[in-house]
Protein backbone atom coordinates (compact mmCIF):
# COMPACT_ATOMS: atom_id res chain seq x y z
CA UNK A 1 0.00 0.00 0.00
CA UNK A 2 1.15 3.60 -0.64
CA UNK A 3 -0.20 7.16 0.48
CA UNK A 4 1.10 10.48 -0.46
CA UNK A 5 1.17 12.37 2.76
CA UNK A 6 -0.36 15.36 2.14
CA UNK A 7 -0.11 17.83 5.29
CA UNK A 8 -2.19 21.31 5.92
CA UNK A 9 -0.89 24.18 7.40
CA UNK A 10 -2.81 23.74 10.90
CA UNK A 11 -1.57 20.13 11.02
CA UNK A 12 2.24 20.96 10.94
CA UNK A 13 1.68 24.44 13.09
CA UNK A 14 -0.13 22.17 16.36
CA UNK A 15 2.38 18.75 15.47
CA UNK A 16 5.12 21.63 16.49
CA UNK A 17 3.34 23.36 19.01
CA UNK A 18 2.55 19.57 20.77
CA UNK A 19 6.32 19.30 20.78
CA UNK A 20 6.44 16.20 18.69
CA UNK A 21 9.55 15.58 16.78
CA UNK A 22 10.01 14.39 12.77
CA UNK A 23 10.74 10.55 14.35
CA UNK A 24 7.35 10.72 16.35
CA UNK A 25 5.45 12.07 12.82
CA UNK A 26 7.34 9.12 10.68
CA UNK A 27 5.92 6.29 13.52
CA UNK A 28 2.36 8.00 12.98
CA UNK A 29 2.40 8.30 8.83
CA UNK A 30 3.77 4.82 9.31
CA UNK A 31 1.18 4.02 11.24
CA UNK A 32 -1.52 5.60 9.03
CA UNK A 33 0.09 4.20 5.89
CA UNK A 34 -0.25 0.30 7.66
CA UNK A 35 -3.77 1.02 8.98
CA UNK A 36 -5.53 3.78 6.57
CA UNK A 37 -9.02 3.27 8.31
CA UNK A 38 -7.80 3.16 12.15
CA UNK A 39 -9.75 6.29 12.85
CA UNK A 40 -13.01 6.44 13.10
CA UNK A 41 -14.89 8.16 10.49
CA UNK A 42 -16.58 11.44 12.00
CA UNK A 43 -19.98 11.43 10.12
CA UNK A 44 -20.19 15.29 9.95
CA UNK A 45 -17.17 15.76 7.48
CA UNK A 46 -17.82 13.78 4.46
CA UNK A 47 -15.49 11.37 5.76
CA UNK A 48 -12.58 13.10 7.63
CA UNK A 49 -11.29 10.43 10.55
CA UNK A 50 -10.05 11.36 13.81
CA UNK A 51 -7.72 8.88 15.50
CA UNK A 52 -6.11 9.13 19.61
CA UNK A 53 -2.47 8.97 19.21
CA UNK A 54 0.21 8.53 22.29
CA UNK A 55 3.00 11.14 22.72
CA UNK A 56 6.35 10.18 23.83
CA UNK A 57 6.00 9.43 27.33
CA UNK A 58 2.46 9.15 27.42
CA UNK A 59 -0.58 7.11 26.79
CA UNK A 60 -3.32 7.53 24.33
CA UNK A 61 -5.59 8.98 26.77
CA UNK A 62 -3.59 12.24 27.40
CA UNK A 63 -2.20 12.34 23.80
CA UNK A 64 -3.09 13.75 20.77
CA UNK A 65 -6.80 13.57 18.43
CA UNK A 66 -5.32 13.51 15.07
CA UNK A 67 -7.92 14.36 12.18
CA UNK A 68 -7.30 13.22 8.54
CA UNK A 69 -8.70 12.53 5.05
CA UNK A 70 -7.75 8.99 2.88
CA UNK A 71 -8.72 9.12 0.32
CA UNK A 72 -7.89 5.33 -0.86
CA UNK A 73 -8.46 6.14 -4.58
CA UNK A 74 -6.01 8.57 -5.46
CA UNK A 75 -3.59 7.19 -2.58
CA UNK A 76 -3.45 10.72 -0.82
CA UNK A 77 -3.67 10.99 2.82
CA UNK A 78 -4.39 14.58 4.22
CA UNK A 79 -3.06 15.31 7.91
CA UNK A 80 -5.62 18.25 8.55
CA UNK A 81 -5.32 19.06 12.08
CA UNK A 82 -4.93 17.85 15.57
CA UNK A 83 -5.91 18.79 19.12
CA UNK A 84 -4.20 18.08 22.69
CA UNK A 85 -6.32 16.16 25.08
CA UNK A 86 -5.14 18.31 27.62
CA UNK A 87 -6.72 21.23 25.29
CA UNK A 88 -9.87 20.19 24.26
CA UNK A 89 -11.22 16.83 23.27
CA UNK A 90 -13.47 17.25 20.22
CA UNK A 91 -14.05 20.19 17.48
CA UNK A 92 -16.71 22.52 17.48
CA UNK A 93 -19.67 21.84 15.05
CA UNK A 94 -18.88 24.46 13.41
CA UNK A 95 -15.94 23.22 12.94
CA UNK A 96 -16.36 20.23 11.82
CA UNK A 97 -19.26 21.81 9.08
CA UNK A 98 -16.10 23.64 7.79
CA UNK A 99 -13.89 20.21 7.60
CA UNK A 100 -17.28 18.62 5.67
CA UNK A 101 -16.84 21.63 2.99
CA UNK A 102 -13.08 20.95 2.89
CA UNK A 103 -13.45 17.45 2.51
CA UNK A 104 -15.61 18.21 -0.57
CA UNK A 105 -13.35 20.59 -2.38
CA UNK A 106 -10.24 18.73 -2.04
CA UNK A 107 -12.23 15.40 -3.67
CA UNK A 108 -13.44 17.99 -5.96
CA UNK A 109 -10.11 19.13 -6.65
CA UNK A 110 -8.70 15.41 -7.30
CA UNK A 111 -11.09 14.47 -9.50
CA UNK A 112 -11.04 17.62 -11.65
CA UNK A 113 -7.18 17.31 -11.79
CA UNK A 114 -7.26 13.93 -13.13
CA UNK A 115 -10.23 14.88 -15.34
CA UNK A 116 -8.01 17.83 -17.02
CA UNK A 117 -4.25 15.47 -16.77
Amino acid sequence: MKRLFVHLPDFDNFWKKAKLDDQELLEFQTHLLENPKSGVVIKETNGIRKIRWKKKGSGKSSGIRVFYLDVEEFEILFLITLLEKNDKENLSKAQLKILGQLTLTLKEALKKGRRNS
